[in-house]
C-alpha cells in the first residue's frame, strides 16, 4: 500500500508505551500529518478540548490514569464527530465489543500492521468528512 497523504490532518496519538509511540510517530511522519503525542487519557481529553482541529485519534487501551475506553467516552461527548481508532494487543472479542460500546470507530491489533493502520485511518477520515 502507498503511504497516504495526510498533510492537512492532525493526528492525536494516545500511547504510554515509549516503543509503540516511537513506532507510530516514525511511521505516521511519512504521511505528512501533524502529530501530537500524549501519554495518558487526561492529556488526550485536554487536547481535544484545547485543539478543536484534531482530525483523528489513535487510542491505546492500557493507559496510566484511565483506560482508553473511559477516555474515548469523554472525547466522544466533547466531539462526537472525531474518529477514534483503538490500537491494542488485547484482541479478545470482549475488548473489541467494549471498544465499540465506548464509541470507538475502529480497532487495530498490535503489533500494528502499518498498511492496515493506514487503510483504517483513511476509511475513518473519509467517513467523518462526508
Amino acid at each position: 500500500m502507498a503511504i497516504p497523504d495526510f498533510k492537512n490532518k492532525i493526528v492525536l496519538i494516545v500511547e504510554d508505551d515509549e516503543m509503540s509511540a516511537a513506532f507510530l510517530l516514525e511511521m505516521l511522519e511519512e504521511t505528512g500529518a501533524t502529530l501530537i503525542h500524549v501519554e495518558n487519557g487526561s492529556d488526550a481529553i485536554y487536547k481535544i478540548h484545547d485543539q478543536k482541529d484534531i482530525d483523528i485519534v489513535l487510542m491505546d487501551i492500557q493507559l496510566p490514569d484511565m483506560n482508553g475506553w473511559q477516555a474515548t467516552r469523554i472525547i466522544k461527548k466533547v466531539r462526537k464527530s472525531i474518529p477514534v481508532i483503538i490500537q491494542s494487543a488485547f484482541v479478545l472479542e470482549t475488548h473489541i465489543k467494549k471498544s465499540e460500546e465506548a464509541g470507538c470507530d475502529y480497532f487495530v491489533s498490535k503489533p500494528i500492521d502499518i498498511n492496515k493502520l493506514f487503510e483504517v485511518m483513511e476509511k475513518a477520515i473519509m467517513q467523518y468528512q462526508n
